[in-house]
């Protein structure tokens, strides 16, 4: 889908979370950030996990750079 013009509305984007293109609604656009960042959040913990701690290792399953790891880690309050 074309948006025309400067701005896109949420009515412009698909659905979220049922692979159909669509409008989605308010609250799930309200909610899909929190969201998104407690995936991302649990995605780093379960990477440490797996790695024992190792740093380089993790960010290696999760095929980012080790700074971008720690940038994380500092950002999720897990250092």
């Amino acid at each position: 889908m074309m948006v025309m013009g400067d701005t896109i509305d949420h009515a412009d984007l698909p659905a979220l979370g049922n692979g159909r293109t669509g409008h989605g609604s308010q609250a799930s656009l309200e909610s899909a950030p929190e969201s998104l960042q407690e995936h991302e959040r649990l995605l780093v913990i379960r990477a440490l996990e797996k790695a024992g701690g190792n740093q380089t290792q993790a960010a290696r399953s999760l095929r980012i750079k080790r700074d971008a790891l720690r940038y994380k880690m500092k950002k999720f309050q897990l250092l």
